[in-house]
């Protein structure tokens, strides 16, 4: 992995990161952020999206499914991903990047949690339409841990917000085991 100091160093790489909000606003609030910031999404987004984003992030096309191309990032960053994609293909997606992880690289994924019990109405039914359309689902917090757990990563923290509602509730960070 490349010293925080080279200017190689990628400090954040956010995987399906559509137009790049995220990295905008992180960008912003911490103009002075070491490393490069990437945001990685299919090419046809990544193409509309090089008219919008801000020069000092680059943009990768890329399929979730295939390798890995940045290896050795700090951390890695899913938000709001996989929950459209059933459990074959979500751990095909998080062994992608695990194998391109560094020994001190994180995952991060910022995700909607369904309670065990007691869901919203709408939480509810955005369940039924995963299930109904992609054959997939809103997981809950145990969910989200076994699936990370099978494609090979520890969980370290889960850092909650204040709701249980609809909207990423729930930051998972999580490091890869050694295989």
């Amino acid at each position: 992995m490349d010293s925080i100091c080279s200017p190689l160093f990628t400090l954040l790489l956010n995987i399906g990161g559509g137009l790049g909000h995220d990295l905008i606003g992180l960008k912003r609030k911490f103009p002075n952020l070491p490393g490069r910031l990437v945001l990685e999404d299919l090419p046809d987004i990544i193409e509309y999206t090089k008219e919008s984003i801000e020069d000092s992030i680059e943009v990768v096309g890329y399929n979730i499914f295939t390798e890995q191309p940045l290896k050795g990032a700090k951390a890695y960053y899913l938000r709001t991903m996989l929950y459209d994609w059933p459990d074959k293909q979500s751990l095909l997606a998080l062994v992608r990047v695990r194998e391109a992880m560094a020994n001190d690289s994180v995952l991060l994924i910022n995700k909607n949690t369904l309670p065990k019990v007691g869901a919203s109405s709408f939480s509810v039914s955005l369940d039924i339409n995963m299930i109904n359309i992609f054959a997939a689902l809103e997981r809950t917090e145990k969910q989200w841990v076994d699936l990370l757990e099978r494609a090979g990563f520890r969980v370290v923290k889960i850092w909650r917000a204040d709701y249980n509602d609809v909207g990423s509730n729930a930051l998972f960070e999580a490091v890869a085991c050694q295989l």
